[in-house]
């Protein structure tokens, strides 16, 4: 299965999804910080495991990140290497279902695509990196 939809994807093609729960509280639990998409794989053991992350940070990323359209005023940014998969994969954006944790998440509509994605190491050249304007452990506020 491919997510190629057969012309190159902009980050303006990413028609990101608000959870309803989260509408009307976005602004409030960015606190002036924006939201960066990324990803993350481990690979051992002849298989690949890893996640789409999403995180708040206090500046805009440096380095292979578009910026997308913003929910609530909140600014948006994603990994480069992600845009035609989730222009593909209907992501919405939702609340982190660990009730400890308090955070966001990402929600695919066709996660088969990311599957497809996770296993084309190709992809994966500098993704998964944190970066300097990261908020470690304050996902929740």
């Amino acid at each position: 299965m491919s997510y190629s939809t057969g012309r190159p994807a902009s980050a303006s093609s990413i028609a990101l999804e608000l959870d309803p729960a989260l509408r009307g509280s976005l602004t409030r639990r960015a606190d002036g910080r924006l939201l960066v998409i990324d990803s993350f794989r481990s690979v051992g053991c002849g298989g690949a495991i890893g996640d789409i992350t999403i995180r708040w940070w206090r500046e805009p990323p440096v380095g292979d990140f578009v910026e997308i359209a913003p929910f609530e005023g909140v600014s948006l940014f994603v990994r480069r290497s992600l845009v035609r998969l989730l222009a593909a994969a209907r992501p919405t954006l939702t609340r982190a279902r660990l009730p400890f944790h308090g955070g966001l998440s990402i929600s695919l509509g066709r996660p088969e695509l990311w599957i497809d994605f996770l296993d084309s190491p190709g992809r994966w050249q500098g993704a998964g990196r944190v970066g300097a304007g990261a908020v470690q452990g304050d996902e929740s506020l």
